[in-house]
């Protein structure tokens, strides 16, 4: 009886601990996985926004970023198709409504468990970005993904309705 105790809780100590094991990690580029990354902050005294904020989709067939550069306001909300690195990926950005701006390449990568994004060259300053659950600075910009029945596919198209 004593041996069928311990063997008895010796399975339930297997079993609570495949209960507690995290779920494997889903898709991811240099070690970042897919989901909203932000640096934006707002202003209390003027409700001008700064900072970065993309959404990686990195599941695609060709991965990719929704991203903002946010400076008093936010622009962007383009499609930008990443490259990866050892430890992250680049992507640049072309902010849509001032077409003849110079485009900013960034770089984004990961140091234990820190994202971090900064312009090359030094064209914006190193952010720590925090992973959101919900869009803060891509709220407005692109508000097609937020409408009832609107999807990406799994090739990274935009698609709404049927």
């Amino acid at each position: 009886m004593k041996r069928f105790g311990l063997l008895l809780l010796g399975c339930l100590a297997v079993s609570s601990s495949a209960v507690l094991a995290k779920p494997k990690p889903g898709p991811q580029i240099g070690g970042i996985h897919s989901g909203i990354y932000s640096s934006v902050s707002e202003s209390e005294q003027t409700g001008d926004r700064g900072g970065v904020e993309f959404r990686l989709y990195a599941e695609a067939a060709r991965p990719y970023v929704d991203a903002v550069l946010c400076e008093s306001e936010c622009n962007g909300g383009e499609r930008y198709y990443v490259r990866p690195t050892a430890d992250g990926f680049r992507f640049t950005w072309k902010n849509p409504r001032r077409p003849s701006d110079d485009p900013v390449t960034f770089r984004v990568w990961k140091v234990k468990r820190t994202v971090w994004i900064q312009g090359e060259n030094n064209s914006w300053m190193k952010e720590k970005l925090s992973l959101l659950k919900e869009p803060f600075g891509l709220l407005g910009v692109y508000d097609w993904a937020l409408a009832p029945g609107c999807r990406i596919t799994p090739d990274g198209e935009k698609t709404c309705g049927d």
